[in-house]
């Protein structure tokens, strides 16, 4: 009986309140991916959260929350759902390459020339990784292993495009 009641006043929330109390997890996490291709990362983030319950083998809801988390700027958080999705997938090489994005704007350049590092081997982002790379080792003031990153990356593109299109 209980259940039953349960059951019930769950319908009742349902039909009375917002579509957001009873949208499936599946469903938000396709929000998640749509509010993350409309650029509105904070609304994604949500989504995710609320997809996690029934998608905590989905790789790309970690590596895409991790990606909106970085767009805001919250890079800690962003680097702990990168970790999930490499977890899961330890050839995930784009969040290898935005766990670097994100550990060199934590000021880790250590480990961001790692993650960039296997970037490159999992031939993500290339050019970009190895731009990066180099910055990252810039700052570390290791200028003369930065010159052969910062060459590589004129190779892949001379105009020194990021995966965004936007000029570095």
């Amino acid at each position: 009986m209980l259940r039953f009641i349960l059951v019930l006043f769950t319908l009742f929330l349902c039909l009375s309140s917002t579509p957001a109390f009873c949208q499936s997890s599946t469903n938000s996490y396709a929000l998640g991916v749509s509010s993350y291709d409309a650029l509105n990362y904070q609304t994604a983030i949500l989504n995710f959260d609320h997809a996690e319950k029934n998608h905590k083998k989905n790789e790309n809801l970690f590596y895409l929350r991790g990606r909106s988390k970085v767009h805001l700027e919250q890079y800690t958080e962003g680097i702990e759902d990168f970790n999930r999705a490499l977890a899961l997938n330890a050839s995930h090489g784009e969040a290898y390459y935005w766990r670097g994005f994100a550990k060199h704007w934590n000021n880790d350049h250590f480990g961001a020339i790692r993650d960039y590092s296997k970037a490159i081997e999992l031939n993500a982002y290339k050019n970009d990784a190895y731009f990066l790379r180099g910055l990252s080792k810039s700052q570390l003031e290791q200028d003369k292993d930065a010159i052969p990153d910062f060459t590589q990356a004129i190779v892949y593109n001379p105009y020194h495009l990021t995966p965004d299109g936007i000029e570095v």
